[in-house]
């Protein structure tokens, strides 16, 4: 098979027919609507002849716009890679972790591998106690006024993001 470049390093001139274009010509000129090759063959020339100035010539790529269509190609395999290993990864967690759908909107966020690298499977996750800032538990500071004050006095050095002293 001969390929387009081919033909451009040739010195040739290809001027691209859009599909549409052909498509509209054949059912024009054979409006019994059968699609055929050879037909669309004889209609080609006949366009190329009749209305040249109208289609654009097909110019050769030069080195900095292969560079370019290489570097978004790969972006574009990386991209897809990436989806890939998203959705991988939701359905692995649907299976294992079935409510991080609903807790997490990005799956893939640090917060999501933080929580996944702490607790690995779903039995140590429930296991878990809630925990405050700082390491403290909410059930002691609720449970008993003791325990609220020494967790009280553990937050007292604590920086808490949104935290306000009144």
């Amino acid at each position: 098979m001969v390929s387009s470049r081919n033909f451009i390093d040739a010195s040739l001139h290809l001027f691209p027919v859009p599909p549409i274009m052909t498509a509209r010509l054949r059912q024009a000129f054979y409006p019994a609507g059968a699609k055929n090759d050879p037909k669309d063959a004889d209609l080609l020339p006949q366009v190329l002849q009749l209305h040249r100035e109208k289609l654009r010539r097909l110019a050769p790529d030069n080195e900095a716009t292969r560079r370019v269509q290489n570097l978004v190609e790969e972006r574009r395999k990386l991209v897809d890679e990436n989806t890939a290993h998203r959705n991988r990864l939701e359905a692995h967690l649907k299976i294992y972790f079935p409510q991080t759908p609903q807790w997490f909107d990005d799956l893939d966020s640090p917060l999501v591998g933080a929580l996944l690298h702490r607790w690995p499977t779903l039995e140590a996750l429930q296991k878990a106690r809630p925990r405050g800032p700082c390491g403290t538990s909410f059930t002691s500071i609720t449970a008993a006024p003791r325990s609220a004050s020494r967790a009280a006095r553990k937050m007292e050095g604590c920086e808490v993001p949104g935290r306000r002293e009144f």
